[in-house]
């Protein structure tokens, strides 16, 4: 899909209805997904935060966890509570890459031709079209009982950025 129609799928969609579908986005391990999205107001990510906090304690810890897994629940939640409340704060400390704002819904990186950035997402849907979509890990307890709670909050629907170039993706289109 060329540069320019990608450009104006996003421009559509962040100026209607904020939802977005990738088809054939490709990955940098060589997978293949389809994404719908809903571009996200400036505040969105503080809101997604913000409603997995309230959420956070109400959220059930499965029953079939290794013993050595539930034993790490108390401190998950602590340190997910943290999180959450630092993200929360002014922000301050935090670097990162530095895009140039296109006013249309999109980022571009100035030294960069032929790349746009979608930053600031909800994930609705995504569906592996091929290769993996995350390789096994052999992880701690603590980080498998984070990740159990985190998996059931608002905040594991967000996407922090997806770089979209002619050559990443199949197609674009406002919903």
């Amino acid at each position: 899909m060329e540069m320019q129609a990608i450009k104006s799928e996003i421009e559509k969609a962040y100026e209607g209805s904020r939802r977005l579908r990738i088809d054939g986005y490709r990955t940098s391990d060589g997978g293949v997904l389809d994404y719908e999205v809903v571009l996200l107001p400036e505040n969105g990510y503080k809101d997604m935060v913000g409603a997995s906090l309230e959420k956070l304690d109400s959220v059930a810890f499965p029953e079939d966890a290794d013993q050595d897994v539930r034993d790490c629940e108390e401190q998950a939640r602590g340190e997910l509570r943290a999180s959450f409340f630092k993200s929360l704060g002014d922000g301050h400390g935090r670097t990162g890459p530095v895009y140039e704002y296109s006013g249309k819904g999109w980022w571009f990186d100035a030294g960069k031709e032929g790349v746009v950035i979608l930053r600031g997402m909800r994930r609705e849907s995504c569906k592996v079209v091929s290769g993996e979509r995350s390789k096994p890990v052999n992880s701690k307890p603590l980080t498998k009982a984070k990740n159990l709670i985190r998996k059931q909050l608002p905040i594991d629907e967000y996407l922090g950025q997806l770089v979209l170039a002619e050559e990443k993706v199949a197609s674009v289109a406002a919903l």
